[in-house]
């Protein structure tokens, strides 16, 4: 009888050796490697994307059979389920809300589960690969921006999201204070879950938009509301318009010195798409505002009524590989106090934006020169001064209120916002009546404080090499059916004319923004950086000032967040060279 005991013990030992020897030898099977004779069971399946639907979720679980003896052939389904789902939602979301398209690439891992000693165990995730491109800002596609290649379902997207698209930022100068920024848009036409665009509205976006500013240690602040109505085009087949009106009340630095303004503004303009150096995407338009201002100069307050008028025109396009930027802009202002009389501005811009080097790691290079002029005598508050600004030129999207809005001066980053001006008499600063400036910044590269925002690994080697960066760059034909798509159905083309003119946007725009993001684009980077500044403002009779600064600081972006801080010294004038400015420039954006 004892002998029976050993023997069955001994047999129930020698097997559980042999499952657990088994079980070993499946942890130490190599990823993607595993077939259905190996008989491991499906432990856990992921699909990694932003705000991923619980219901097909569950639906890839069950097609792939969690807690089943894995089938390989269930993940191809799988794929194309999830493949669907992005698809669906691309055209009912991003096209419209966006106006962007994308291209998808989606693989899988399928790798061992560590510790499962008694039942093989795998661990599934699917990746989809996605990149999404902007038709209408070229900006979004080629700099240095927050981005991920994670794609969005955007039905499990809280509605309060893609009602307001919303955007958070904090700045900071020594003028200005600390300040936090929200901003929101929302399309009347086209809310999600809300209201639906009927056939007569699809080319046609109501967009209110809100723009808050407050500082945190002062009593400045900006309060602004926007309604506009827009017609976007992103092909050169037609032009775009928007028609709309701007409401803002706002405290805001003037040297030494402060100054109230709101205003009523009505604007329009035009936008297209063209094949010229600079003009691959431009806008021009016109506005009028009737402003009231209140100021005080040499301890005296003032009152003005003022109504003027603005001309505008800007422009971007790709330069070798990066953005460059034009803007002008003309001004005609008529007080409507008696003794100031009519004053004209003119200003201008031009920026270039490029990454220096190959693959992921480069030197990031941005230069900005400006100029300004007024004829006959402008008011105080329309005097240029120098000083730091809270948004860059070229990162700000074309028509964006920042960009339809006359410059205030050279851009000198150790002053604090409108601080530098030319010394009147005690205590007293004036504004120029002409200015220049040139802005260098350079973000250099760390590679071990960066990430790839598509990993160069290998699927397959024969009969030739495929990486994941080569399979989403032969996905772009997804990208031209998406735009044909609408150009047929909402441009109003016929599907000959909606081909070719996906044709060539997708060889002048999609190609070189996917080669980009594939091969140089991060999930995240930590890169120093260096400032430089130069910028002169002049006052008829009164003489010049120029001013120097360099600074060092860093440049972090992570999938939807940037932030830029750094601290920029006064090289000259002697009398401000005990000016320094610590600069902080944080936005989370994209929440979807």
């Amino acid at each position: 009888m004892g002998t029976f005991k050993n023997s069955r013990s001994a047999v129930f030992f020698i097997v559980c050796i042999c499952i657990f020897i088994n079980n070993i030898s499946g942890q130490n099977t190599a990823c993607n490697t595993i077939t259905a004779d190996m008989n491991f069971t499906v432990g856990s399946v992921t699909i990694t994307g932003r705000w991923v639907p619980v219901k097909l979720q569950e639906k890839v679980e069950k097609l792939i059979g969690v807690g089943l003896l894995f089938d390989p052939a269930t993940v191809g389904l799988a794929e194309q389920l999830v493949r669907e789902e992005i698809v669906n939602n691309e055209g009912n979301f991003a096209m419209r809300l966006l106006g962007s398209t994308s291209v998808l690439f989606i693989t899988s891992d399928i790798c061992p589960v560590e510790g499962s000693l008694l039942v093989k165990k795998v661990a599934i995730v699917i990746h989809p690969y996605y990149l999404r491109i902007d038709l209408y800002n070229i900006g979004n596609n080629i700099l240095p921006i927050p981005r991920t290649a994670k794609p969005t379902f955007y039905r499990q997207v809280p509605s309060i999201l893609l009602a307001t698209s919303p955007s958070i930022s904090i700045v900071n100068d020594r003028r200005a204070g600390t300040a936090a920024i929200i901003q929101t848009t929302t399309e009347l036409l086209h809310i999600p879950g809300i209201s639906a665009a009927s056939g007569s509205s699809k080319n046609l976006r109501l967009n209110i938009n809100f723009n808050v500013r407050t500082s945190l240690n002062n009593s400045f602040y900006n309060v602004a509301s926007v309604l506009q109505l827009i017609r976007p085009v992103y092909a050169a087949t037609t032009m775009g318009w928007n028609f709309g009106v701007m409401y803002a009340r706002s405290r805001q630095p003037l040297s030494v010195n402060n100054y109230n303004n709101d205003f009523t503004k009505i604007f329009g303009a035009l936008q297209g798409s063209g094949s010229g150096l600079f003009f691959d995407k431009y806008t021009f338009g016109a506005s009028i505002r009737f402003s009231q201002n209140k100021y005080t100069q040499q301890n005296n307050k003032f009152h003005n009524p003022e109504t003027d008028y603005m001309l505008y025109a800007l422009s971007d396009g790709r330069v070798g590989k990066g953005l460059a930027r034009l803007g002008l802009w003309l001004n005609a202002s008529v007080p409507e106090t008696n003794n100031l009389k009519s004053y004209y501005r003119l200003a201008g811009k031009a920026g270039y934006a490029t990454s220096l080097g190959s693959g992921h790691n480069n030197v990031d290079l941005e230069t900005i020169i400006h100029y300004g002029y007024t004829w006959q005598t402008p008011t105080a508050y329309s005097e240029f001064f120098a000083g730091n600004v809270a948004a860059n030129f070229l990162y700000v999207p074309l028509n964006s209120f920042n960009n339809i809005s006359f410059p205030e001066g050279p851009v000198v980053r150790s002053l604090g916002e409108k601080e530098g001006g030319i010394p009147s008499g005690l205590n007293t600063v004036s504004g120029g009546t002409s200015y220049w400036g040139l802005n260098l910044t350079f973000a250099i590269p760390v590679s071990k404080w960066a990430h790839p925002l598509i990993p160069d690994i290998v699927m397959e080697e024969n009969p030739r090499r495929i990486t994941i960066r080569s399979a989403l760059k032969a996905q772009v034909t997804t990208a031209k059916s998406a735009i044909a798509d609408d150009l047929a159905i909402n441009g109003g083309l016929s599907d000959s004319e909606a081909d070719a003119t996906a044709e060539r946007i997708v060889d002048k725009d999609i190609k070189p923004t996917i080669n980009y993001l594939a091969d140089r684009a991060n999930i995240y980077s930590v890169k120093p950086v260096i400032f430089f500044d130069v910028g002169e403002i002049n006052k008829r009779n009164m003489g010049d000032r120029i001013w120097t600064a360099a600074g060092l600081g860093l440049q972090i972006n992570i999938v939807n967040a940037r932030l830029e801080m750094g601290y920029v010294q006064t090289l000259f004038p002697k009398s401000d060279d005990a000016k320094g400015n610590f600069l902080i420039r944080f936005s989370v954006q994209n929440f979807y």
